[in-house]
C-alpha cells in the first residue's frame, strides 16, 4: 500500500504483538471447521457497502450466553484470521487458489469444496470468538485477573494505537484501525477483542500450566501409543536425541593437473584411499585423542563449515545431516571415540563419535545481572572491562547469598530473581525459563543448561553478552517424555474446551452478517 504516508505496516504486526490471535493456531485444537448446523450456501455474500459496515456496526450476529458479537466486532476476528492465514501460507497462497487482491466471495475455499474462501474465514473467526468466550466465561468463574503488565497494555492501548497510526501517517488509531479492518471496525470492538484474547489465553494458559501429571501416567502414555511415537521417530530408549562428531571431509578430485576430466569411479577410490589413510594415521596412535583427530580436521577437512572447530558438529538431532552421516552418527551402538569412514555425495567423512544425548529440552531458572553500559565516541553503547568487573562481582555476592543457607532452595532463588533480575521476560515468574530446546538460548546459556551432568539445585554463573547469569538447574526431559506429557496435557485442554463448548453454545444469524472488502493488493 503506497501512498503519500510511509507505507503501511498490518495493524496486527504493529499493535497485536503479544496476543496469539488464531484459535486454530495456538488453542490446536481446530483441526476442522465447524458450520454449527447451517446448510451449505456455496458461494453466498456477505461483503457489504461502507454505509451498511457503518449503519450496521453495533447489530448482534452471535451469542455465546450473555456475551455478544458484533459486527463490528466480527471486522477484527475476521481480518486477523484473514492476515495470519496470508502470513503463515505466503509461501503457498497460490498453490491453495486464493487471491487476495480479489473478492474472497467470488473465490472457491481449497480447504473446502463448495465454499468460498469468504465464508471459510467467517467460519474461523466466529469459532475463534466462540472459544475465546467461553474461556472468559470460565475465566470469570475461576476469578482469573489478568497480570498487571498485561491490563495496563489495555489501559493504555488507545495512545499505543494513536501513537503508531501518526506515525504512519494516520489522525489516529480508528483512521488506522479502518484502513487495516474496514469502516465496519471501532476501537471499542478493537479493545474488547484484545481483552478476550488476553483473558482467554491466560487462563487457558493457566488451566494447562496447573495439570498435575505423574511419570507414570507419562509412562503409560507413551507404551500405549508406543507405536505412534516410533513411527514418527520418537523412541524411548536406546537412541540419543542429539549428537555431537568430528569428521573430516574428503572430496573426490574429478579433474587432474592439466584439466583432464578423471574417470568418476577412479576419483571415488583415490579419495576413499586418502581418507582411509588419514585413518589409519590417526589409529596409529593406538589411543582415543580427540585433540588429535580435532587437528587432523584442522589441517586436512574440505568442510568449510567445521574446518575451524576441529571438523565438530555438536548436538544435532535428526534431519540435520545427509542421511548416511546421520545413520553412522545416531547408531545405538556408539560409544565416545569411535571412529569409522562414510560416503555420502559429498566425499568420504572420516568420523569420530563424541557424545549423544537424550535431553529434548531443559529447565533453569537464572538471574542476569546487566552491565553498565556508557556511550563512545560514535555515541554507541559500549561496555568497558570495569563494568563487566562490577557485573562479576555483583553476581557473586548475589550467588554467595543464596549459597550461604547451604541448602537447595528453589523458591529462595526464585525470590532472589523477583528482586534481582534484569531479564524482564523471566522477572515476575522467579527467573524461570521452562522447557526449552536447544537453539532457543545464547551459546554460553545453554552450554551450562545442557550439561549431561547437571543435577537439580546446581548453580553457577554463565557470562553472555546480556551480562552475567546465576544459574539454578530445575531438570531436563527427554523426547519421548516431552511429548508424552505434552500430548497428554494437550487432551486435557481439548477436553475442557469441549465441555466449555458444549455448556455455553453459540448460537449465530448468518442472515446478519456483513463483512467489508478490503483491496489488500493494492
Amino acid at each position: 500500500m503506497e501512498s503519500k504516508k510511509q507505507k503501511v505496516l498490518p495493524l496486527w504486526a504493529i499493535i497485536a504483538i503479544s496476543i496469539l490471535v488464531v484459535a486454530v493456531l495456538v488453542l490446536g485444537v481446530l483441526l476442522a471447521v465447524d458450520y454449527f448446523g447451517r446448510e451449505e450456501n456455496p458461494f453466498k455474500s456477505y461483503t457489504a457497502s461502507a454505509a451498511e459496515l457503518v449503519e450496521h456496526r453495533d447489530r448482534v450476529i452471535a451469542k455465546v450466553g450473555d456475551r455478544e458479537l458484533t459486527n463490528a466486532k466480527l471486522q477484527v476476528y475476521y481480518w486477523i484470521y484473514v492476515y495470519s492465514f496470508m502470513e503463515e501460507n505466503s509461501y503457498y497462497l497460490s498453490m491453495l487458489g486464493f487471491d487476495y487482491t480479489k473478492d474472497f466471495s467470488t473465490q472457491e475455499c481449497y480447504l473446502h469444496k463448495g465454499v468460498s474462501w469468504q465464508e471459510y474465514f467467517i467460519e474461523q473467526a466466529l469459532a475463534a470468538w466462540h472459544q475465546y468466550t467461553v474461556l472468559n466465561l470460565k475465566a470469570e468463574e475461576e476469578e482469573y485477573k489478568l497480570p498487571e503488565e498485561e491490563q495496563k497494555y489495555l489501559d493504555g492501548l488507545w495512545d499505543t494505537m494513536t501513537e503508531q497510526a501518526k506515525k504512519y501517517g494516520y489522525k489516529d488509531g480508528q483512521e488506522m484501525l479502518e484502513k487495516e479492518m474496514g469502516v465496519g471496525s471501532t476501537f471499542e470492538a478493537y479493545l474488547q477483542y484484545t481483552k478476550e484474547t488476553f483473558v482467554g489465553m491466560g487462563y487457558y494458559n493457566q488451566f494447562a500450566e496447573n495439570i498435575k501429571l505423574t511419570e507414570e501416567d507419562i509412562a503409560k502414555h507413551y507404551e500405549e501409543n508406543s507405536k505412534d511415537y516410533e513411527d514418527n521417530k520418537i523412541a524411548k530408549m536406546g537412541e540419543a536425541y542429539c549428537v555431537s562428531v568430528r569428521h573430516i571431509l574428503i572430496q573426490p578430485v574429478t579433474k587432474d593437473s592439466d584439466g583432464n576430466t578423471i574417470d568418476t569411479e577412479t576419483a571415488w577410490e583415490t579419495c576413499r584411499q586418502k581418507a582411509q589413510a588419514l585413518l589409519d594415521g590417526y589409529l596409529q596412535g593406538g589411543k582415543i585423542d580427540e585433540d588429535a583427530f580435532a587437528a587432523l580436521a584442522k589441517e586436512h577437512t574440505e568442510d568449510t563449515g567445521s574446518k575451524t572447530n576441529g571438523g565438530l558438529y555438536a548436538d544435532f538431532a535428526r534431519g540435520k545431516m545427509v542421511e548416511e552421516f546421520e545413520a553412522w552418527s545416531f547408531d545405538t551402538a556408539r560409544k565416545y571415540g569411535d571412529t569409522g569412514l562414510v560416503k555420502t555425495t559429498y566425499g568420504y567423512h572420516i568420523m569420530f563419535f563424541v557424545s549423544g544425548s537424550e535431553i529434548f529440552s531443559t529447565s533453569v531458572r537464572h538471574i542476569l545481572i546487566a552491565p553498565e553500559t556508557t556511550k563512545d565516541a560514535d555515541g554507541k553503547d559500549v561496555v568497558t572491562d570495569a563494568a563487566w568487573a562490577a557485573c562479576k562481582e555483583k553476581a557473586e555476592k548475589l550467588l554467595a547469598e543464596y549459597l550461604k543457607s547451604g541448602k537447595i532452595d528453589e523458591d529462595a532463588f526464585a525470590a532472589l530473581a523477583k528482586e534481582h533480575t534484569e531479564d524482564t521476560g523471566s522477572k515476575t515468574n522467579g527467573g524461570l525459563c521452562a522447557q526449552f530446546a536447544r537453539g532457543e538460548m545464547v551459546e554460553e546459556f545453554e552450554a551450562w543448561s545442557f550439561d549431561a551432568a547437571r543435577q537439580y539445585g546446581d548453580t553457577g554463573l554463565v557470562k553472555s553478552d546480556y551480562g552475567y547469569h546465576i544459574m539454578f538447574f530445575v531438570g531436563s526431559q527427554t523426547e519421548w517424555f516431552r511429548f508424552a506429557e505434552y500430548s497428554l496435557i494437550m487432551d486435557a485442554c481439548n477436553d475442557l474446551l469441549s465441555a466449555l463448548k458444549v455448556k455455553y453454545p453459540m448460537e449465530a444469524d448468518y442472515n446478519k452478517i456483513l463483512i467489508g472488502h478490503l483491496e489488500l493488493g493494492k
